[in-house]
């Protein structure tokens, strides 16, 4: 299940259960856990947005050397295997 949609779901188990009145330190346990949780993934989604413009602004340079290497006349294809 996504993280995005299961973490809201536990919290609202953990935090409206009408059994427990008073919160318990295993409630108070599960909330810190909880927050560390959405750090974590917090963290996460920033490290994968900057890892997909790093591999983008590659994929933007192979691309514009490519064409410069063309339009040179330079060796773009790999040399046929010494024999």
């Amino acid at each position: 299940m996504n993280r995005a949609v299961l973490i809201p779901i536990v919290a609202c188990i953990v935090f409206h259960c009408p059994l427990c009145p008073a919160q318990s330190p295993r409630v108070d346990q599960a909330s810190a856990i909880l927050q560390q949780l959405q750090t974590q993934e917090a963290e996460l989604n920033s490290n994968q947005t900057k890892i997909d413009t790093k591999v983008s602004d590659l994929a933007e340079a192979i691309r514009v050397a490519r064409l410069y290497t063309k339009r040179a006349g330079g060796m773009h294809i790999a040399p046929p295997p010494a024999k």
